[in-house]
């Protein structure tokens, strides 16, 4: 199995070489390029989850994602207090992301598009000038609590390690608030201490 799984990532990481080839990427990006794909790829399963999960029998296809479920974002303080069917429903809206180090999550000013939640690593949440650590976040942290307000982003967030992260959109997030209106209600306090607090921090 893991012959099989390593060679299946050689396979992969074959494809980005000659995709960075043909369009004659120059070097310096290429190889953060192949950096960033490399470090993913070996950080992740090589198989296809969504594909070997979609393939299952819903009432199994639910005690697997229960277990992946309990395992990722049921840890986090944002979601421990919430009931296992809105953890689910939310899980399936999580989009997974790699960082390598310095590579910005989002700029101050930017608009609010996403939330994100830190599985593996650490970030650096940055002054206005960019140039001043104001503190760091690791993992089972979770950040980006504007694109619930829809204020803008007041502060710079760029990843200090390698990183492994799930982002949230605040469209799905929308979803899950009229889907689950105590969720909204939850969550809204929860966020409104956090951005009180780094109000005073920014």
């Amino acid at each position: 199995a893991i012959d099989r799984q390593a060679a299946i990532i050689d396979e992969k990481m074959d494809a980005v070489k000659e995709y960075m080839v043909h369009r004659r990427i120059p070097r310096p990006i290429a190889r953060r390029v192949r950096i960033y794909y490399e470090h993913y790829f070996a950080s992740k399963s090589a198989y296809d989850e969504s594909q070997i999960l979609g393939g299952m029998p819903p009432a199994l296809r639910f005690e697997v994602a229960t277990v992946i479920v309990r395992d990722t974002i049921g840890s986090m303080p944002i979601f421990q207090p919430l009931g296992s069917d809105v953890q689910m429903e939310a899980f399936l809206l999580l989009k997974p992301l790699s960082t390598v180090p310095l590579e910005w999550l989002y700029r101050r000013g930017e608009r609010s598009r996403e939330l994100y939640f830190l599985l593996k690593g650490t970030v650096d949440v940055l002054d206005a000038s960019e140039e001043r650590i104001l503190f760091q976040l690791h993992e089972s942290a979770y950040f980006g609590e504007t694109a619930i307000s829809g204020r803008r982003r007041e502060a710079s967030i760029i990843s200090r390690s390698h990183c492994e992260l799930y982002s949230l959109a605040r469209d799905d997030l929308q979803v899950l608030f009229a889907k689950f209106p105590e969720l909204s209600a939850k969550m809204d306090a929860h966020v409104s201490d956090e951005l009180k607090r780094k109000d005073r921090i920014y």
